[in-house]
């Protein structure tokens, strides 16, 4: 309010607010600032980089190949100097979402995958589809080559998971990528009492130890023919088995 400039005195027009109404004029203005803050756009750094060596295996069985990832903004290049094989692709840094393309030399072609890198950027997996050259291709390479496909994951890692040696970071490593068999597509053990396949023909309800090993049954299949002799499975002592 403006003061009266009229030769008396009056001091409730002149005096300064009181500081009860500046302290809540701050914070109005305090509020202002931080709701305009929050609807300003954001530019943040990568939080995910791939950058760097990688072990891939395409499929839950495929070999374990040394792969160097090359992230430049939101572009990858790929490449697995082992297999003759170049990729290129995209990721969206901010949330580890990527997708990428691998070329390999016939008769395996390549394949087209899209997943996620875990938060710790450690480890993917990336679901997707490789080209192949039927073995039954009788038109030659410029009828059929690389024309059939199937569904495929790309299973990568930064430590070297599915070579069959314990690595630092890893709990186990039997040769493969595979989920379900104890030991994971990571190389860390599977939960105590998660369902498992021990391979053998004649037994169900497998399940895993806290040491990543796949024992134990629920059945024995004795009714089911278990090899091309006619024998049936056998129970004895405790031990299922194809035949006496």
């Amino acid at each position: 309010m403006a003061c009266l400039n009229d030769g008396h005195s009056h001091a409730s027009e002149c005096s300064p607010p009181p500081r009860r109404f500046q302290a809540a004029r701050w914070r109005k203005l305090v509020l202002i600032a931080l709701l305009t803050a929050a609807v300003q756009p954001r530019i943040a750094g990568a939080t995910v980089d791939m950058t760097g060596n990688w072990y891939v295996a395409i499929g839950d069985f495929g070999p374990v190949l040394s792969a160097q990832f090359t992230q430049t903004g939101m572009s990858l290049l790929v490449t697995i100097p082992s297999a003759s094989a170049t990729g290129t692709g995209t990721i969206d840094p901010m949330t580890g979402a990527f997708m990428v393309t691998l070329t390999f030399p016939p008769p395996d072609c390549g394949g087209t995958f899209s997943g996620v890198v875990d938060p710790g950027g450690n480890t993917f997996v990336a679901p997707g589809t490789v080209a192949f050259t039927d073995p039954d291709c009788q038109g030659g390479p410029m009828t059929c080559a690389c024309m059939a496909s199937a569904p495929a994951d790309l299973r990568g890692s930064r430590a070297p998971c599915g070579n069959g040696t314990v690595d630092a970071g890893e709990q186990c490593d039997d040769g493969n990528t595979e989920n379900g068999d104890c030991c994971n597509s990571t190389c860390h053990f599977e939960p105590n009492g998660a369902a498992c396949n021990d391979h053998n023909t004649c037994t169900t309800g497998e399940t895993c130890n806290a040491f990543g090993v796949c024992r134990g049954f629920t059945a024995c299949q004795t009714t089911l023919t278990c090899d091309f002799c006619g024998s049936k499975c056998t129970l004895k002592a405790g031990v299922c088995k194809c035949g006496g």
